[in-house]
């Protein structure tokens, strides 16, 4: 969905959700447009089921406010439940906040 702050809710299908393992966590996505990293870890969400809020710093004031809270050096950043903070193209560290590495 878009609304007036420009933050997409990304994510599967409903019958595709249903094939996947669910994942009840808020996770947000600061990135920018046209940015690799940022992109590679949409694909990466996607691939994986994995629901998100994609939130576009270089369009959206409020997004790249939280963004310079919370780095304001590297896109991408992902927020996990608000507690936790990836920075960069780390899918390891990643895996390990959603428990999907030493399982």
């Amino acid at each position: 969905r878009i609304d007036r702050h420009i933050e997409i809710l990304y994510g599967p299908s409903r019958r595709h959700r249903a094939e996947r393992r669910l994942i009840d966590m808020d996770i947000v996505l600061y990135g920018r447009v046209g940015d690799p990293d940022s992109e590679t870890m949409r694909d990466y969400f996607d691939s994986r089921g994995i629901d998100y809020r994609m939130r576009t710093i270089d369009v959206d004031r409020d997004a790249r406010r939280e963004w310079e809270d919370l780095d304001g050096q590297v896109t991408p950043v992902i927020t996990i439940d608000r507690t936790q903070i990836v920075r960069g193209l780390d899918r390891t560290r990643l895996e390990n906040f959603i428990g999907w590495v030493g399982c």
